[in-house]
């Protein structure tokens, strides 16, 4: 859907920002003469203020547009983090509860290395490689999970076009863009 958006000077003036223009270099001043006298009146560009984080960019090759960063998830890296970690917990806890009738290896991480060390304490190597196993892989997808949720940066852009209109009364500026 394209939207275009007259940016009038006065009908718009509390939904746009103004950005100045640097003055020109002024002459040395003469005693006579007051110094407002001599600064030129300031330039404006206009524009409208978007919701969220949009600013406006101006790119020599992509042209003018929004430009906001934002963070997206990774789905192809959290889901497998998070089968990974519920799928090891809940294999870690069945085993507990069906082989030892241990359900301390129900809680997360800690149960398993617990479990683990007693196991090892009373001379059961394999049960205390199971559960520590376990326990890494819990860890291993809890971390993959926290990294697909951060996600990563990715610049938006919102291609804008500004244009000269003339009306019966006057003329103004016109500005395009998509969302």
């Amino acid at each position: 859907m394209r939207l275009v958006i007259l940016a009038l000077l006065l009908g718009l003036a509390p939904l746009v920002h103004a950005q100045e223009v640097a003055p020109q270099v002024l002459p040395p001043i003469v005693d006579d003469v007051c110094r407002e006298c001599l600064t030129p009146p300031t330039r404006s560009l206009l524009y409208p203020v978007l919701p969220g984080e949009w600013r406006l960019e101006a790119d020599p090759t992509l042209g003018t547009s929004y430009v906001r960063e934002r963070r997206h998830p990774r789905p192809g890296v959290w889901v497998p983090g998070l089968v990974v970690w519920l799928g090891s917990w809940a294999g870690t806890t069945a085993a507990a509860l069906i082989v030892d009738g241990n359900p301390f290896a129900a809680i997360p991480f800690l149960g398993a290395f617990g479990s683990g060390i007693f196991a090892g304490l009373d001379g059961d190597v394999g049960r205390a490689l199971g559960y520590t196993v376990g326990g890494l892989a819990q860890v291993a997808g809890l971390v993959t999970f926290i990294v697909g949720l951060a996600g990563e940066k990715r610049l938006e852009r919102m291609p804008v076009q500004v244009v000269p209109l003339s009306f019966r009364d006057g003329a103004g500026a016109g500005m395009s863009f998509r969302f």
